[in-house]
């Protein structure tokens, strides 16, 4: 075990330091992570991102639309064959 408190997390204080991709999906109906959080977060970053709001809540089921969306991401990020091929 360890002292590990997530309600101690400040993501936004690190975010621009992130140099890697990132794809964004706020739920609007999120009770657990308000998407007005996951809009400041994607503000916040200086890397390659996109913002996806979708309808539901945290672990509602994503469209085909969205899936769609995350594998152009990745496909215009040229890794999908580094992932394909493990």
């Amino acid at each position: 075990m360890t002292d590990f408190n997530i309600r101690k997390l400040k993501p936004i204080s690190i975010v621009s330091k992130i140099k890697c991709p990132i794809f964004f999906i706020g739920s609007i109906n999120d009770t657990f992570v308000n998407v007005e959080h996951t809009k400041k977060l994607y503000r916040k970053t200086l890397s390659l991102k996109k913002l996806e709001l979708v309808k539901g809540d945290h672990n509602g089921l994503r469209t085909d639309t969205l899936k769609e969306e995350v594998l152009k991401f990745l496909i215009d990020l040229n890794i999908t064959d580094k992932i394909s091929s493990r």
